[in-house]
């Protein structure tokens, strides 16, 4: 049978990236079973036409029952060598869970987290994985209660940071950095005695944007985390917009 992709390609334009995107698979992440969405790329050499999209299908079908170190390298290694590429990179984007403990009553329920892995093997087979995670906190206005005689403005916001991967169990680490860094966490369930626990809590603890993403900086710097960006972003309750604040590490 006749294979088109392999044919010569005369217009010597080499493509940085080619393959499937949005495959939606069931995956086990700590024992949990969630879905990810996943891309997964070559390169393509200039002389090469195409590629078989259906080989990356078979590798994703092969290794992304469990998201580990191990099968993330295994998936971009099979991706090169069954496509005869130099470079791949994946990425897989998930609900991440864990069990919560509300702060009095003790009841445990699932928080999930947004969660995106970028994995790249280059062309001698050295793998370079990042994180970027998304982390939901609450904060309460330091001007708000400094010039209201009744309580003080506060909002959900959401704490996003890129970070290298060097082992999963590093995900449950910094989610307890980021979530201490907000004026209080945020849980799935809470009974009265937790609410009015974790809202006199956060009074208690002001916090504006700025605030917040130092002390994320000073936790990561702490736990010598490797960290590329930071964002900090509070969905306003009473303004008509949000309160974001970004630093960028110049030493990445």
């Amino acid at each position: 049978m006749k294979d088109v992709q392999e044919e010569k390609d005369l217009r010597n334009i080499m493509i940085n990236q080619v393959g499937v995107s949005n495959v939606i698979l069931p995956i086990i992440i700590n024992q949990i079973t969630t879905n990810g969405k996943f891309n997964l790329f070559v390169e393509l050499d200039s002389n090469k036409k195409a590629i078989h999209m259906s080989r990356l299908i078979e590798v994703l079908n092969t290794h992304s029952a469990e998201i580990n170190m191990t099968e993330i390298e295994n998936i971009l290694y099979d991706s090169k060598v069954c496509l005869n590429s130099k470079k791949a990179l994946l990425t897989v984007e998930f609900s991440y869970f864990r069990n919560k403990v509300a702060p009095i009553s003790k009841k445990t329920a699932l928080m999930n987290y947004g969660c995106k892995i970028i994995a790249e093997m280059n062309e001698y087979d050295t793998m370079t994985v990042m994180c970027i995670l998304n982390v939901p906190i609450t904060s309460v206005c330091p001007c708000s209660k400094a010039i209201s005689n009744y309580g003080a403005h506060n909002q959900r916001g959401i704490i996003e940071v890129e970070f290298k991967l060097e082992e999963l169990d590093l995900i449950d680490k910094i989610i307890g950095t980021l979530e201490s860094s907000g004026s209080q966490e945020l849980y799935t369930l809470l009974k009265r005695v937790d609410e009015k626990f974790v809202t006199e809590k956060a009074y208690e603890n002001a916090k504006f944007v700025e605030d917040i993403i130092r002390d994320v900086v000073n936790g990561l710097e702490k736990s010598k985390i490797i960290w590329k960006y930071i964002t900090v972003e509070n969905y306003e309750s009473i303004h008509n917009h949000n309160a974001i604040s970004k630093i960028t590490n110049s030493n990445f």
